[in-house]
Protein backbone atom coordinates (compact mmCIF):
# COMPACT_ATOMS: atom_id res chain seq x y z
CA UNK A 1 0.00 0.00 0.00
CA UNK A 2 2.61 2.27 0.76
CA UNK A 3 4.36 1.84 -2.63
CA UNK A 4 0.86 2.43 -4.53
CA UNK A 5 0.14 5.82 -2.58
CA UNK A 6 3.14 7.38 -2.78
CA UNK A 7 3.82 6.47 -6.67
CA UNK A 8 0.07 8.13 -6.78
CA UNK A 9 1.75 11.25 -5.25
CA UNK A 10 4.86 11.81 -6.58
CA UNK A 11 4.04 10.50 -10.25
CA UNK A 12 0.55 12.31 -10.41
CA UNK A 13 -0.37 14.88 -7.90
CA UNK A 14 2.92 16.35 -7.57
CA UNK A 15 4.51 15.47 -10.62
CA UNK A 16 5.14 18.20 -13.88
CA UNK A 17 8.18 19.92 -11.99
CA UNK A 18 5.71 22.15 -9.51
CA UNK A 19 7.89 21.60 -6.95
CA UNK A 20 11.82 21.93 -6.59
CA UNK A 21 12.30 18.40 -4.70
CA UNK A 22 10.09 15.68 -3.65
CA UNK A 23 11.57 13.50 -1.03
CA UNK A 24 9.36 10.20 -0.48
CA UNK A 25 9.98 7.06 2.30
CA UNK A 26 9.49 4.66 0.24
CA UNK A 27 12.41 3.31 -1.61
CA UNK A 28 12.42 3.16 -5.40
CA UNK A 29 9.53 0.23 -6.41
CA UNK A 30 8.29 -0.37 -9.51
CA UNK A 31 4.51 0.44 -9.43
CA UNK A 32 2.06 -0.16 -11.96
CA UNK A 33 -1.16 0.90 -11.97
CA UNK A 34 -1.99 1.66 -15.55
CA UNK A 35 -2.51 -1.69 -16.61
CA UNK A 36 -3.79 -5.31 -14.78
CA UNK A 37 -3.29 -7.14 -13.29
CA UNK A 38 -1.96 -3.79 -10.83
CA UNK A 39 1.36 -4.76 -9.21
CA UNK A 40 4.07 -3.83 -7.00
CA UNK A 41 7.21 -4.73 -7.54
CA UNK A 42 6.73 -8.53 -7.80
CA UNK A 43 3.50 -8.45 -6.43
CA UNK A 44 0.62 -8.71 -7.59
CA UNK A 45 -2.43 -6.15 -6.26
CA UNK A 46 -5.59 -8.59 -5.86
CA UNK A 47 -8.48 -7.52 -8.21
CA UNK A 48 -10.59 -6.02 -5.37
CA UNK A 49 -8.91 -3.21 -5.15
CA UNK A 50 -8.97 -2.24 -8.31
CA UNK A 51 -12.16 0.12 -8.55
CA UNK A 52 -10.58 1.88 -5.12
CA UNK A 53 -7.26 2.40 -7.33
CA UNK A 54 -8.76 3.43 -10.56
CA UNK A 55 -11.12 5.78 -8.55
CA UNK A 56 -8.21 7.47 -6.61
CA UNK A 57 -6.06 8.07 -9.25
CA UNK A 58 -8.81 10.09 -11.45
CA UNK A 59 -9.35 11.96 -8.25
CA UNK A 60 -5.52 12.53 -7.87
CA UNK A 61 -4.85 13.36 -11.43
CA UNK A 62 -8.00 16.20 -11.09
CA UNK A 63 -6.33 17.75 -8.06
CA UNK A 64 -2.77 17.78 -10.08
CA UNK A 65 -4.54 19.88 -12.92
CA UNK A 66 -5.35 22.61 -9.81
CA UNK A 67 -1.89 23.08 -8.56
CA UNK A 68 0.00 26.31 -10.04
CA UNK A 69 2.57 24.99 -12.79
CA UNK A 70 4.83 28.13 -11.28
CA UNK A 71 4.20 29.23 -7.94
CA UNK A 72 5.79 26.37 -5.59
CA UNK A 73 8.73 25.97 -7.59
CA UNK A 74 11.33 26.52 -4.32
CA UNK A 75 9.32 24.48 -2.25
CA UNK A 76 10.44 20.81 -1.59
CA UNK A 77 8.15 18.43 -0.44
CA UNK A 78 8.38 15.20 1.77
CA UNK A 79 6.37 12.51 1.74
CA UNK A 80 4.81 9.67 4.13
CA UNK A 81 2.53 8.10 1.76
CA UNK A 82 1.47 5.58 5.10
CA UNK A 83 2.67 6.61 8.74
CA UNK A 84 2.07 3.73 11.17
CA UNK A 85 2.52 0.86 8.31
CA UNK A 86 2.99 -1.64 11.01
CA UNK A 87 -0.22 -0.09 12.88
CA UNK A 88 -2.03 -0.13 9.10
CA UNK A 89 -0.62 -3.92 9.18
CA UNK A 90 -1.77 -5.09 12.58
CA UNK A 91 -5.92 -3.95 12.26
CA UNK A 92 -5.13 -0.71 13.74
CA UNK A 93 -6.13 1.93 10.72
CA UNK A 94 -7.36 4.80 13.31
CA UNK A 95 -4.02 5.76 14.27
CA UNK A 96 -2.79 5.77 10.29
CA UNK A 97 -1.76 8.86 8.56
CA UNK A 98 -0.85 9.91 5.16
CA UNK A 99 1.51 13.10 6.09
CA UNK A 100 2.93 15.90 3.15
CA UNK A 101 5.55 18.40 4.45
CA UNK A 102 6.61 21.45 2.73
CA UNK A 103 9.92 23.25 3.06
CA UNK A 104 11.05 26.53 1.60
CA UNK A 105 14.32 27.11 -0.09
CA UNK A 106 16.36 27.89 3.08
CA UNK A 107 15.00 24.26 4.20
CA UNK A 108 12.73 25.90 6.65
CA UNK A 109 9.05 24.37 6.76
CA UNK A 110 6.26 26.42 5.46
CA UNK A 111 3.14 24.11 5.24
CA UNK A 112 1.78 20.62 5.65
CA UNK A 113 -1.31 18.05 5.91
CA UNK A 114 -1.96 15.47 7.78
CA UNK A 115 -4.67 12.75 6.75
CA UNK A 116 -5.98 10.31 9.05
CA UNK A 117 -8.20 7.93 6.41
CA UNK A 118 -9.34 5.25 7.73
CA UNK A 119 -11.03 6.99 11.26
CA UNK A 120 -15.00 7.57 10.86
CA UNK A 121 -15.28 10.36 10.14
CA UNK A 122 -11.75 10.80 8.37
CA UNK A 123 -9.88 13.73 10.45
CA UNK A 124 -7.57 15.90 8.91
CA UNK A 125 -5.27 18.85 9.97
CA UNK A 126 -3.21 21.39 7.41
CA UNK A 127 -1.58 24.75 7.60
CA UNK A 128 0.63 27.33 5.58
CA UNK A 129 2.24 29.91 7.64
CA UNK A 130 2.48 32.38 4.74
CA UNK A 131 -1.24 32.33 4.08
CA UNK A 132 -1.86 32.26 7.92
CA UNK A 133 -4.13 29.31 6.97
CA UNK A 134 -5.27 26.56 9.28
CA UNK A 135 -8.22 23.74 8.83
CA UNK A 136 -8.61 20.52 9.92
CA UNK A 137 -11.36 18.05 11.11
CA UNK A 138 -10.25 17.12 14.39
CA UNK A 139 -11.74 14.03 16.93
CA UNK A 140 -11.66 16.52 19.84
CA UNK A 141 -11.99 14.92 23.38
CA UNK A 142 -14.86 15.73 25.33
CA UNK A 143 -12.24 17.29 27.67
CA UNK A 144 -8.80 18.07 26.94
CA UNK A 145 -6.08 17.13 28.68
CA UNK A 146 -3.07 19.45 28.99
CA UNK A 147 -1.34 17.60 30.93
CA UNK A 148 -1.35 14.33 28.89
CA UNK A 149 2.33 13.40 27.73
CA UNK A 150 2.14 11.04 24.81
CA UNK A 151 4.09 7.80 25.19
CA UNK A 152 5.05 4.97 22.90
CA UNK A 153 3.74 1.50 22.80
CA UNK A 154 7.50 0.77 23.81
CA UNK A 155 9.56 1.09 26.91
CA UNK A 156 8.93 4.40 28.66
CA UNK A 157 12.83 5.90 29.80
CA UNK A 158 13.38 6.76 33.61
CA UNK A 159 14.02 10.75 32.30
CA UNK A 160 10.18 10.45 30.64
CA UNK A 161 8.97 8.76 33.98
CA UNK A 162 10.96 11.06 36.24
CA UNK A 163 9.23 14.39 33.83
CA UNK A 164 6.11 13.34 34.15
CA UNK A 165 6.35 12.58 38.07
CA UNK A 166 7.92 16.10 38.49
CA UNK A 167 5.53 18.15 35.99
CA UNK A 168 2.36 16.62 37.12
CA UNK A 169 1.73 14.72 33.65
CA UNK A 170 -0.34 11.69 33.04
CA UNK A 171 0.75 8.97 30.77
CA UNK A 172 -1.44 8.84 27.57
CA UNK A 173 -0.95 6.22 25.21
CA UNK A 174 -0.35 6.31 21.65
CA UNK A 175 0.91 5.13 18.39
CA UNK A 176 2.73 6.49 15.30
CA UNK A 177 4.33 9.71 14.78
CA UNK A 178 1.56 11.59 12.64
CA UNK A 179 -1.38 10.10 14.80
CA UNK A 180 0.73 11.79 17.49
CA UNK A 181 0.72 15.24 16.48
CA UNK A 182 -2.63 15.11 15.19
CA UNK A 183 -3.61 14.32 19.04
CA UNK A 184 -1.89 16.91 20.34
CA UNK A 185 -4.06 19.29 18.03
CA UNK A 186 -6.76 17.57 18.84
CA UNK A 187 -6.10 18.44 22.98
CA UNK A 188 -5.78 14.98 23.98
CA UNK A 189 -2.05 14.85 25.67
CA UNK A 190 -0.55 18.61 25.96
CA UNK A 191 3.41 17.33 24.79
CA UNK A 192 5.54 14.94 23.37
CA UNK A 193 9.05 14.33 23.84
CA UNK A 194 11.14 11.47 22.31
CA UNK A 195 14.18 10.89 23.62
CA UNK A 196 15.18 7.41 22.09
CA UNK A 197 16.10 6.19 18.86
CA UNK A 198 15.83 9.17 15.55
CA UNK A 199 13.91 10.34 12.82
CA UNK A 200 14.56 9.93 8.79
CA UNK A 201 15.96 12.63 6.83
CA UNK A 202 12.55 13.11 5.47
Amino acid sequence: ADGIVQHMFIEYLLSGDKFGQIVGEEDETAVNILTKPYTVDDLVVPSEFDEVIESTLNAIKFLSSRISSTTYKKLTVFVDPIDGTREFATGLGECVTVLLGFNDEFGLPVAGIMYRPLTKPATWAAGAVSENCVLGVLDLPETPNPNGLLITDGKVTPFLNKAIEELGFNKVPSLASGNRAMMILEGKAGAYIRDTGGFAKW
